[in-house]
């Protein structure tokens, strides 16, 4: 098969009140990895560290859009991109996209539309949501084919091989790339009255901010916990007894690799989320980030330290990278 021109159009980083954070962009690029042989091109809206991850992931054809630019100039940038690179398909993974937007690209390009939650219903060739609300299905119309399901959910490659977890942390927390209510401070507060007896390793992601008070406690601990800005989610995932974190991709890596884990939601989309994992038995939920925060961190911390048989998690398998890089394929094939 030819080499396809391939254009992602994704927006994260580092963005107060927008719900953003790096979910996306990570869901980018572990789809953009099944298409390595091809040639890859983000167009990207950055509001910090994101250029940074895809590089580091040897993602280098990146295209820099203005934040927070009308709809319009977005429009006539990507319709000016496509034309330029030729672009075969167009995939677009941006939190809140704008039906209207899709419909004017789709004229230039077959296009994919990446999005979440218990919305589906665009204007795209393909339509991926991995939703864990959803049950496992594809829906097909005149109009468009849809992908439901953690079936589709796109994560790294290597969370698709059935892992034995090989414990080296009791709990593994991370509140996403952009910790926007310092939730890490809370859970630290609580933390340091178990005078060290529950090993944990923090990813504070790379747009928080280490404030004050974290790195004290960060020094009278350093003996049992470890914080990192980033690090290999697999790697750290397949190495602890349990997890903590606020929702999005996250839930479904631990939950791929059978951790037991909690959500504290940063934002009510995740609380959503966090519910009908809860319902279905794969985490404890601890709700929206608020006043009580820290008195139910400190019971989830409880049931570690007894190791109570309470909190568990039933597996889920998904490969949906691959899975939808082969529909894509048929897509330009059709």
């Amino acid at each position: 098969m030819r080499k396809l021109n391939i254009l992602f159009r994704i927006s994260g980083g580092k963005a107060p009140g927008k719900e953003l954070g790096y979910g996306h962009v990570f869901r980018s690029k572990n789809l953009a990895y099944f298409f390595r042989e091809h040639n890859v091109w983000f167009l990207l809206e950055d509001y910090g560290g994101v250029k940074n991850i895809l590089t580091k992931n040897g993602f280098k054809k990146i295209i820099n859009l203005k934040c927070n630019c009308s709809i319009n100039e977005d429009v006539n940038i990507t319709i000016n991109t496509i034309k330029k690179k030729k672009i075969d398909i167009f995939i677009n993974d941006v939190y809140k996209v704008n039906n209207e937007y899709l419909k004017k690209i789709r004229r230039f390009t077959k296009t994919v539309l990446i999005t979440d939650l218990k919305k589906y219903k665009y204007s795209a060739d393909l339509i991926v949501n991995g939703f864990i609300g959803f049950e496992n299905q594809i829906i097909k119309d005149k109009k468009r084919k849809t992908l439901l399901g953690p079936k589709y959910q796109i994560l790294d490659h290597r969370f698709s091989v059935i892992t034995k977890i090989k414990p080296k942390n009791d709990l593994l927390v991370t509140f996403g790339g952009f910790d926007e209510n310092n939730i890490t401070e809370i859970f630290l507060e609580e933390l340091i009255k178990f005078n060290g007896k529950i090993k944990t390793k923090i990813i504070h992601g790379p747009s928080s901010v280490k404030t004050k008070r974290i790195k004290e406690i960060e020094k009278k601990l350093a003996n049992n916990i470890s914080i990192v800005s980033y690090a290999d989610m697999f790697k750290e995932i397949s190495q602890t007894r349990f997890g903590l974190c606020s929702g999005g991709i996250t839930t479904y890596e631990f939950a791929t690799l059978g951790v037991p884990f909690a959500i504290i939601s940063q934002v009510k989309h995740q609380n959503l989320t966090a519910k009908i994992w809860a319902k279905k038995k794969n985490c404890t939920n601890l709700g929206i980030v608020d006043k009580n925060t820290g008195k139910k961190i400190s019971e989830y911390l409880e049931n570690i330290m007894l190791n109570d048989n309470k909190i568990s998690s039933k597996l889920i398998r998904t490969n949906g990278g691959k899975y939808v890089h082969n529909e894509i394929i048929k897509l330009v094939n059709d």
